[in-house]
């Protein structure tokens, strides 16, 4: 154990809808340490195997914060993987909204718009010329510009699978940019709170049905399938972290 260890600061997050709940009203349900996290983390997780803390079980597992990171306990304990042969990319086509895009993710867009535009359709096209690439919702959050009231803008198919006309011109070697990290990291969804904090929670969508089936059958937690997403938004340092976090919930008995 570690003596830097200091008493928990108690902090929530709600489900990304209605920002921050107050402690009493929530509970606790973040613990963060002043010393060592891992450390820390070992510490708490030895005085709830040892009835000295109150109890933390698979299904009331606390959100835990990670460098500047609030995470839901969902990222460790949901099976995750997509399965576009049988979702056929729904979510790039369904909802009201199109994906949350940050300025300089729309410099990059709009730099490779010349190359991605043949593989547009002419409505998506006709979108982009009056509006642009991106809008602000009634959220007031840039969100890439969608047709017909949800499918994004920059969908394409091959063989009746809906794919990210973004995405296939980056791996084809034509651009740099691959995507929004929002899409990228889908089914995460990221809030940002006051100063650099920011929280990550696992959104559930009937859509996602065949992926969440599918990561169960592979017994894949979703940080695991998103190591690169996370990766790239967060950096290789903060997700080894959170790798290791997950060992230690692990050897807890609290996740698999």
């Amino acid at each position: 154990m570690c003596d830097k260890c200091q008493k928990f600061v108690e902090h929530s997050f709600d489900t990304f809808e209605g920002g921050v709940k107050a402690p009493e009203r929530q509970g606790v349900v973040l613990r963060k340490y002043g010393g060592s996290f891992l450390c820390a983390l070992k510490s708490f997780l030895y005085l709830c195997t040892h009835n000295l803390q109150p109890r933390m079980s698979k299904t009331n597992l606390h959100i835990l914060q990670v460098g500047n990171v609030l995470v839901s306990p969902d990222v460790f304990t949901e099976k995750f993987c997509c399965d576009l042969d049988v979702c056929k990319g729904a979510c790039c086509v369904e909802g009201d909204a199109g994906a949350p895009v940050s300025l300089d993710e729309i410099g990059q867009i709009e730099a490779s718009l010349d190359t991605v535009w043949p593989d547009l359709s002419a409505s998506a096209q006709a979108v982009i010329d009056k509006q642009g690439v991106a809008y602000t919702d009634a959220e007031g959050e840039l969100v890439t510009s969608i047709v017909n009231g949800k499918d994004c803008v920059f969908t394409c198919y091959d063989r009746g699978t809906c794919l990210c006309a973004l995405e296939k011109a980056c791996r084809a070697g034509q651009s740099r940019f691959m995507k929004p990290i929002s899409c990228a990291l889908y089914p995460i969804r990221e809030k940002r709170f006051d100063g650099d904090l920011v929280g990550i929670n696992y959104h559930r969508w009937a859509i996602c049905a065949c992926a969440v089936r599918k990561g169960e059958q592979l017994n894949l937690p979703l940080y695991r399938f998103l190591e690169g997403p996370l990766v790239r938004r967060f950096g290789r340092e903060w997700y080894n972290e959170l790798c290791a976090v997950a060992e230690e919930l692990k050897k807890g008995g609290f996740i698999e």
